[in-house]
């Protein structure tokens, strides 16, 4: 059998072209956050008054990743994250200073392609499978499971509410654990990005973390959240996949009332 061989500058090149492909993978920064476990219930209304909140994990450096590249939003986005003996608790305020936060209604499962907020909810933390779900101002929903697709026939169980002001909109979430699969292990280590959805006269996203463009890995704009597991919930929660029938009625109401 006649032996092909292969330059010297090609091979050279190859070489260089595979470690800068290695590289540039493992450069990529995701940040880890720890969440406080709060022993309280709150009620999901879309209205974050309740003493968690401030005592919950807070963030609000927010990047545009689309169309910008990693610069300030236009708007200020703040989250709160919690956990408590049902489960993982979200609050999200989306300010909106000139006041044209989109009030259009959604189909259950149907995407959401004005305001809003998405969210992906990794429980096993090898950025694999994901819970998505989004939610407009207007407490529309749609949720699934992605694995590689996006199956939206999927349904999981969660409790949700928006409230819209002003100048600003606040979502609330509570994603019982009992509605999730994860690891028996007392501490957790999920992968979750989170995405606000601004639709002006050009279409931005704000994400969690900075963008790497050209690199494929998932785990762009996302982050870890740590955080240890209620006594109550430390076992395996290992559930076939079903379908959950819901009804979503919402209540628009503008209100100064905040904190």
């Amino acid at each position: 059998m006649k032996k092909v061989s292969v330059g010297k500058p090609v091979l050279l090149f190859c070489i260089i072209f595979n470690l800068i492909s290695f590289f540039s993978y493992a450069d990529i920064l995701v940040p880890e956050w720890d969440i406080p476990y709060i022993n309280e219930d709150v009620k999901i209304d879309g209205v974050l008054n309740e003493s968690a909140y401030k005592e919950a994990f807070k963030y609000n450096n927010f990047f545009q990743t689309d169309p910008g590249y990693n610069i300030k939003p236009s708007e200020k986005t703040e989250l709160y994250i919690f956990v408590n003996n049902k489960g993982i608790v979200f609050g999200i305020v989306c300010h909106e200073v000139n006041n044209k936060i989109s009030l259009q209604k959604y189909r259950r499962d149907e995407f959401i392609t004005r305001d809003g907020v998405s969210f992906s909810i990794d429980t096993e933390g090898n950025a694999k499978k994901f819970y998505v779900l989004g939610i407009s101002p207007t407490n529309c929903v749609w949720d699934g499971l992605n694995d590689d697709t996006t199956n939206l026939d999927f349904d999981f169980s969660f409790e949700h509410a928006t409230k819209i002001y002003k100048d600003k909109y606040v979502i609330e979430i509570l994603i019982p654990f009992s509605s999730l699969n994860y690891s028996p292990k007392a501490e957790q280590k999920w992968l979750i990005g989170i995405e606000r959805n601004i639709a002006r006269e050009v279409f931005e996203t704000d994400s969690l973390w900075k963008d790497v463009r050209d690199v494929n890995d998932p785990r762009t704009t996302m982050v870890y959240i740590n955080f240890n597991l209620p006594k109550s919930q430390k076992h395996s929660k290992r559930k076939k996949l079903k379908l959950i029938p819901s009804l979503v009625v919402s209540h628009l109401k503008h209100d100064e009332e905040f904190f």
